[in-house]
């Protein structure tokens, strides 16, 4: 049986991920490992260090590549193509692809551009949360310095980080309709650990589903 043809592309925001390495690796894992467990192999691995927003010369080489070769090209989730929906929409329906933590969406367009949009929204609004909660923090009297600003930048991307790492428990429960008390429930049974390493309630879940732009059903 031949092997599936895959160009991969990976996306970090910053110069300081694309250096030390932070999120490349985590998407490079979990592209290996499904070239890996289904007979594919990745002959070519393009890294753009840039915000969702701005021009992605390596993702245009990569969509080159993968015409020219009547490859697959293979990224760790939509969202890793673009922030920015309709740079994402157009890639997805030029070429074929597989989001390796977003199976389910595979081949469904539909399902891809509608995610596509909600992180878009999600890029917005995380940057409006950071400024709503710095402005509250000075509302309540707090400092707000310099180490005071990295001290709560810090905290709010912390957050976010932790609600990316559950998202892919998170996301396809929510876009199936469960609720956020059944949702809580399955975590805590299946060992998925909250942030603070307690139990979920279904007010954690809210608030995460909310983080990520995530709608329920």
């Amino acid at each position: 049986m031949d092997k599936q043809i895959l160009v991969s592309y990976m996306r970090v925001s910053t110069d300081g991920q694309g250096k030390d390495g932070y999120g490349i690796e985590a998407q490079r894992k979990s592209i290996m490992d499904y070239a890996a467990n289904n007979n594919a192999v990745v002959v070519k691995e393009y890294v753009e260090v840039c915000s969702g927003k701005k021009n992605k010369p390596m993702l245009n080489e990569a969509v080159a590549l993968v015409k020219k070769l009547n490859a697959t090209m293979v990224f760790m989730r939509v969202d890793r193509i673009s922030r920015k929906a309709s740079e994402s929409i157009r890639v997805l329906e030029e070429i074929k692809w597989v989001a390796t933590d977003q199976l389910y969406m595979n081949n469904n367009i539909f399902t891809a551009n509608l995610f596509c949009i909600l992180a878009q929204e999600e890029a917005k609004l995380i940057s409006i949360r950071t400024k709503q909660a710095l402005s509250a923090a000075k509302s309540r009297g707090v400092e707000l310095g310099k180490y005071s600003k990295v001290l709560s930048k810090q905290q709010i991307e912390a957050a976010n980080e932790y609600a990316n790492s559950v998202r892919k428990h998170l996301e396809p429960m929510v876009l199936s309709g469960y609720s956020a008390n059944a949702i809580a429930e399955y975590f805590n049974t299946t060992g998925v650990k909250s942030m603070r390493g307690g139990k979920w309630q279904a007010t954690q879940i809210i608030n995460i589903r909310n983080r990520l732009g995530l709608s329920a059903s």
